[in-house]
């Protein structure tokens, strides 16, 4: 957990410093975008160091996107995390992830079911 921990620091520390001349977030040695040929090979040694042979970058997308729904990150909030415009895609996507709502929603459906079945028996025993 320390780990998570550190890295999510970290990415919100890079979040919060911000090129003065452009928008990016995560820049080049040089200050500039990150050249893709560049990254490709940074990811590939990445994952050659830590044994990781199947995963891709759409991969990394959408293991992003399902922890955040894990841990009860609100789906419009991660669509923006993603970049969509329209939350749609991710709800279908993503929306079988979030088992407390779920739950959330049938504990309240029980609670008024108990309520309304326990109004009834009061009613007909005339307590």
């Amino acid at each position: 957990m320390g780990r998570q921990r550190k890295n999510f620091s970290i990415l919100t520390n890079k979040r919060n410093i911000k090129s003065i001349k452009n928008n990016l977030v995560f820049l080049s040695s040089h200050g500039t975008k990150i050249n893709n040929c560049n990254l490709i090979r940074s990811f590939n040694k990445a994952k050659l160091k830590a044994s990781i042979e199947n995963i891709t970058w759409h991969g990394l997308r959408r293991t992003f996107a399902t922890r955040l729904v894990q841990k009860g990150i609100d789906i419009f909030k991660v669509a923006k995390l993603l970049g969509r415009e329209d939350v749609k895609m991710t709800q279908q996507r993503y929306a079988h992830h979030c088992p407390d709502s779920l739950r959330c929603g049938v504990e309240i459906l029980y609670a008024d079911y108990n309520l309304t079945t326990v109004g009834e028996k009061r009613a007909v025993s005339g307590s």
